[in-house]
């Protein structure tokens, strides 16, 4: 996630080939490439469709008539593909697919739609590799990576026959520095002098560091250009450069938090028992599987930072020990927009009985959800604070955090399907701002916030 992944699709690879070609003309191929990124949220089917209809299109612009395919695309696609990759070849060329978010289908497609949509990628790698190179390349790489794993083997093993390169390790501190003064000097073209002083390559760095924020980050280039990117031209009024910074790393967390739970949440669900306790132990003790488990530990070590202990990429590990509890069960369940069904049964038990729970262990266990909660992202944007925000300290502040308006809605949209102009949890709140200061309906909600919100969740 933010590794750099589609930079190299688009831009490092073909200028690599473009300058190989450069050298040699008669001895090399002329490299012919087509670039596709795959649709987030487009199924098999749909992903498959646009797939065929841009190789179509980009075979007539290289004057290059393919057969009609046949419908579903998904079917013909690898057909496709190669009848292109070998008219090129005839024409003295070498195609090269460079394709951008392959994770993409695999995240949105169920199981099933998974595992097909991998095997006819696998069939096109087959059909195509004597006359075409194939470069792949996906953000949602635990779900991408555990399907191509499991590709039925049916002639050979995808696995196998890729060459695999992961992207997004965290180099070296002398290599860190180096590539973050080269990227801060591009950017601070933009920026006002006093910006570009204050911003030194060391403070990005310290603000990516893995323990910075609870493990989401690590000082990699492609997180250091993204971070600079998001602070654009560094000139909004009555900004200072630390609170430019803090902003942009708040704006970095929110995108890597998005961009990682689902695919990580699908795969775990997809993986077995013993997968999943594997990857929690790398996660939580840093150790690595059993050797003797072959596909296992080649799949794990992809996943990794070249460090010692092991240590899984930012933010897997945070995901992985948060969501996987010691026997290998899930909290999450749908893609992590779900609680599991034993977390809703042990929050719908607190609903039932929490009058019954001691004041001062309700105030203490909604202070234990708040601070797990921050420490998550997920609270009041406060600069200064490590993870961007802090709790909330007034039911006006707890009502207007991002997350608990995003939950009203939902909860209110359901309320007016029912036929209710609002729900009970959004009812509770809006009695509790109304009520005069001091009350004891907003002493008692705001004393039991993060158990409220964990209530609202549920």
């Amino acid at each position: 996630v933010k590794s750099g992944k589609s930079r190299i699709v688009h831009d490092v690879v073909p200028r690599m080939l473009a300058a190989k070609y450069a050298a040699a003309p008669t001895t090399v191929r002329c490299p012919v490439i087509f670039r596709h990124t795959f649709a987030l949220g487009a199924a098999e089917d749909a992903a498959a469709e646009a797939f065929v209809v841009r190789l179509q299109k980009f075979a007539l612009n290289e004057g290059i008539r393919l057969t009609k395919p046949a419908t579903p695309f998904l079917v013909d696609l690898p057909h496709v593909a190669a009848e292109l990759a070998q008219a090129v070849h005839q024409a003295g060329g070498e195609l090269w697919l460079l394709l951008d978010e392959l994770g993409a289908p695999i995240v949105a497609s169920t199981p099933a739609g998974a595992s097909m949509f991998t095997q006819q990628l696998k069939t096109m790698v087959e059909l195509c590799s004597l006359y075409a190179r194939v470069v792949c390349t996906g953000s949602g790489m635990v779900a991408l990576l555990t399907a191509i794993r499991a590709a039925h083997p049916n002639g050979f093993v995808l696995w196998d026959a890729i060459t695999h390169v992961s992207l997004g390790r965290e180099p070296s501190p002398p290599a860190a520095l180096t590539m973050a003064e080269g990227i801060l000097a591009a950017y601070a073209t933009k920026w006002p002098p006093a910006v570009a002083r204050a911003v030194t390559p060391q403070a990005v760095l310290a603000q990516l560091a893995c323990n910075a924020h609870d493990q989401h980050t690590s000082p990699r280039p492609a997180l250091v250009a993204c971070l600079a990117s998001l602070m654009g031209d560094a000139r909004a009024a009555g900004s200072s450069p630390e609170g430019l910074l803090a902003a942009a790393v708040r704006a970095l967390l929110r995108k890597l938090r998005e961009e990682s739970v689902r695919d990580t949440a699908l795969a775990l669900e997809r993986m077995t028992v013993q997968q999943r306790k594997a990857l929690r132990a790398l996660a939580v003790l840093g150790l690595l599987p059993d050797a003797r488990d072959e596909a296992t530990a080649d799949f794990v070590a992809l996943l990794c930072e070249t460090s010692s202990p092991p240590q899984l990429l930012p933010p897997y590990g945070i995901l992985l020990s948060s969501w996987v509890a010691g026997d290998g069960s899930l909290s999450i369940c749908s893609g992590g927009t779900r609680l599991a069904e034993p977390v809703n049964l042990n929050l719908a038990a607190l609903l039932t009985f929490q009058k019954q729970i001691p004041m001062t262990t309700r105030v203490a266990a909604s202070k234990a959800a708040l601070d797990i909660l921050v420490s998550n992202g997920v609270g009041v944007d406060q600069q200064g604070h490590a993870q961007g925000v802090r709790a909330p300290c007034t039911l006006e502040e707890l009502s207007s955090m991002p997350a608990v308006k995003a939950i009203m809605r939902v909860l209110d949209l359901e309320a007016k399907a029912r036929g209710s102009s609002k729900s009970p949890s959004s009812a509770q709140l809006s009695r509790a701002l109304c009520a005069p200061t001091g009350s004891i309906a907003r002493t008692d909600l705001m004393d039991t916030a993060g158990l409220a919100i964990l209530l609202w969740i549920r």
